[in-house]
C-alpha cells in the first residue's frame, strides 16, 4: 500500500507520538501515525479481564507544567480521567509511611488508554505496523512495514524508545548523540486476582523489595469492588528476571507480595503477566526532545522526568519544531 506523502509520520502512538500528531494536526500539517501494536496507548496500558479494565503500564500522571495543567483540565471535563489521591504511602521494611499532600495523582476510571483513545479519534492511524525499513531519498522519508504498507513522509518524529528508534535510523545519527546512551529499566508486572481483600491504601510505593510498586486496581474504577491488584518488579528483580517467562517471573513475585501485603495474597491467581522491556527511562535528557538528523526528531518519555507529563511536553515541543 502507498499513498502520497505526508508532511509528517509520527512512530508511536503512545502519549508522546499522539500529542505530537494532534498538535501537528492544529498547526495544519498533514499527519499520520504508525504503531506496530493493534491498539494505542504505548506504556499507559490497560486489560480488560472479565469485561473489567486493568491498567498493568502507567499507573498514574501529574500535572505540574501549565500547558499540560489545561490539557489534564479539558480531559477532565470530557471524563477521560479524574484525581485519584494526593499522594502514595511507602512501603519499607514493614512500615507503611503515610505521605505528605502534594500534587494530584490522576488516573482514568476506563483504563489508561482512554488518553490515547481520546486523542486519537481525530487523526489517521496506521496500527498493526511493525516499520522494518527507513530510507531518505532526495526530499522524502520513505518507510515500509514487515506487513507490506509503504508510506512516505518529509518529516518523521520518532517516539519509540530509543534503541528501537536506533535500530531504524542509525545511519543518519551521529555517533556522539545523547540518544545512544539513553538507558532503560524493565518491568516485570503482574496482574493477580484477590477475592475478599480490601487493603487500607489505594497503591503503595515499595522499597528494599523485589517489589517497586502494588495496587488494588478497584480504587480507580467507578464500580470500585474488582478483586485485581497490580503488581511492579523493582528494577533489579526485573532486569535478572527479563528473560524468563513473564508468567513465571511474575509468579516469583507472589513471595514479596505476601510480604507486603499480607497473607491475603497466599490465595492469589495470577490472571496476566507482561514484560516491559522499556519501562523507565534511567537517564533522561534534559531538554524536551532531539533533532537527530535535518527532518528526523526524537520524542517521548526519554526526556525530562521520563513520566507521563513528560511524554506529552516532548511531543508536542517536537511537532512545533519543524522546517517544513
Amino acid at each position: 500500500m502507498s499513498t502520497d506523502p505526508f508532511d509528517l509520520i509520527v512512530i508511536g502512538a503512545g502519549v508522546a507520538g499522539l500529542s505530537a500528531a494532534v498538535r501537528a494536526s492544529e498547526l495544519g500539517i498533514k499527519v499520520a501515525v504508525v504503531e506496530k501494536s493493534r491498539g494505542v496507548g504505548g506504556r499507559a496500558a490497560t486489560r480488560r479481564i472479565a469485561g473489567v479494565p486493568v491498567d498493568h503500564g502507567a499507573q498514574f500522571f501529574t500535572a505540574r507544567d501549565p500547558s499540560f495543567q489545561k490539557k489534564v483540565q479539558k480531559w477532565e471535563v470530557a471524563g477521560v480521567c479524574r484525581v485519584w489521591s494526593h499522594g502514595i504511602p511507602t512501603w519499607e521494611n514493614g512500615v507503611i509511611t503515610e505521605p505528605h499532600e502534594g500534587y494530584p495523582r490522576y488516573i482514568c476510571p476506563e483504563g489508561m488508554t482512554a488518553l490515547a483513545k481520546h486523542e486519537s479519534q481525530s487523526l489517521t492511524v496506521f496500527r498493526e505496523s511493525t516499520i522494518t525499513d527507513c530510507l531518505r531519498e532526495k526530499d522524502l522519508w520513505s518507510m515500509k512495514t514487515k506487513e507490506g504498507a509503504s508510506w512516505s513522509a518529509k518529516e518523521i518524529i520518532s517516539t519509540a524508545p530509543a534503541p528501537q528508534t536506533l535500530a531504524l535510523f542509525n545511519p543518519w545519527i551521529d555517533e556522539e548523540d545523547p540518544i545512544r546512551r539513553v538507558t532503560y529499566a524493565p518491568c516485570i508486572t503482574g496482574i493477580f486476582e484477590v477475592p475478599g481483600f480490601r487493603p487500607s491504601w489505594k497503591g503503595l510505593q515499595v522499597k528494599n523489595s523485589d517489589i517497586a510498586w502494588i495496587a488494588w486496581d478497584a480504587t480507580r474504577r467507578v464500580a470500585g469492588d474488582s478483586p485485581f491488584f497490580v503488581v511492579h518488579g523493582s528494577p533489579e528483580f526485573s532486569h535478572s528476571h527479563l528473560e524468563e517467562d513473564p508468567t513465571v517471573a511474575a509468579q516469583k513475585l507472589l513471595i514479596a507480595a505476601t510480604e507486603i501485603a499480607g497473607d491475603a495474597f497466599t490465595a492469589a491467581t495470577l490472571v496476566h503477566a507482561h514484560r516491559w522491556r522499556y519501562a523507565k527511562v534511567e537517564n533522561p535528557l534534559p531538554e524536551t526532545h532531539r533533532i537527530l538528523s535535518e527532518h528526523l526528531r526524537f520524542a517521548g518519555d526519554a526526556f525530562l522526568q521520563a513520566n507521563v507529563e513528560s511524554a506529552w511536553l516532548s511531543g508536542r515541543a517536537a511537532a512545533e519544531d519543524f522546517s517544513i
